[in-house]
């Protein structure tokens, strides 16, 4: 089997959100199809309302027929097994009261030598630091390849924001200590 590269490739970006970060790796990756699953139904009204300015602010998305969203949660995703070569999931499996439950299902609907690309707020606690995230990907049958921190990049990412997004990430963060999250000073 080879390398799994995102050109071409079917993405399930799981816990979506807005679907900003979907709209740029269709743009900058240039997958064949890429599935942004939300809890929220409102999130996904979002996505559908917010990718005529995504294209817009994003100008090198030539367009975004490939991505498509809807509604659906981690622990339950509605594709066929062995139907994805890459999910992605950023800052959101904190939240999830069943992380080996959304885990197994990313195993699932993932293909022979499929990837994850997972980012979160961690915290040093023992349920939900790295070694206890890492331990449940690997009882999934998953290998980590690498890991990094990446604050330094989601503080780069926020200072290159409009004033407006800074303020709604402000708001997010809030309910973090600042060790967990990736603020200024932090």
């Amino acid at each position: 089997e080879g390398v799994v590269t995102w050109y071409n490739s079917t993405v399930v970006e799981v816990s979506a959100g807005r679907c900003a970060g979907a709209a740029f790796l269709v743009g900058s990756h240039n997958p064949r199809v890429f599935l942004a699953l939300d809890s929220e139904p409102k999130h996904i009204a979002i996505c559908h309302r917010s990718w005529p300015e995504s294209r817009r602010k994003l100008q090198n998305i030539p367009d975004l027929r490939g991505l498509v969203a809807f509604v659906a949660v981690a622990g339950d995703i509605p594709l066929p097994s062995s139907s994805a070569d890459i999910v992605v999931n950023v800052e959101a499996a904190h939240s999830y009261s069943n992380l080996r439950r959304a885990v197994l299902e990313f195993a699932r609907v993932l293909r022979p030598n499929g990837i994850v690309a997972f980012a979160d707020v961690v915290s040093n606690n023992s349920r939900t630091g790295w070694t206890a995230i890492e331990s449940t990907f690997l009882a999934a049958g998953f290998a980590v390849v690498s890991r990094e921190s990446i604050a330094s990049h989601v503080l780069h990412a926020r200072e290159c924001a409009c004033e407006g997004a800074a303020d709604e990430i402000d708001r997010l963060v809030a309910a973090f200590p600042k060790s967990e999250s990736s603020v200024a000073g932090s």
